[in-house]
């Protein structure tokens, strides 16, 4: 799980495994001093444990997506839940980028489910 502070928001991204993990997530957020608001984006991925090998299969995705000269690999996070599902996180310009790093990321050997977490904000 990871959360992003602008202009007094926190936005909260990643994956727990129950709704009162999200919850609480959210309430400890609001408590910190200075923050107004709180964007819950957490997915609860019900019963997952993690990844016996997370570290190999988000670093097989990140591979993969390098290929790809029009996703920058600094602005997306990829965490890996259970043995073959991995979770976007992130901010991307346009709902096809966002559509083509989840097929790209669904592609890739030893993934079996793409949780597409990323959020569309046009560039302005």
């Amino acid at each position: 799980m990871r959360a992003v502070a602008k202009d007094g928001n926190a936005v909260l991204m990643g994956t727990v495994l129950t709704d009162f993990e999200k919850a609480r997530a959210a309430m400890v957020a609001g408590g910190v001093p200075g923050v107004r608001g709180v964007t819950n984006r957490i997915v609860v991925v019900q019963g997952g444990e993690p990844a016996i090998n997370e570290s190999d299969l988000a670093r097989r995705v990140r591979e993969g997506l390098a290929w790809d000269p029009t996703i920058h690999i600094t602005d997306l996070a990829i965490e890996t839940l259970l043995t073959d599902t991995i979770v976007l996180h992130g901010i991307v310009s346009s709902t096809a980028l966002k559509a083509r790093i989840g097929t790209e990321a669904s592609s890739v050997k030893g993934v079996g489910r793409v949780v597409n977490d990323l959020h569309v904000e046009p560039v302005v």
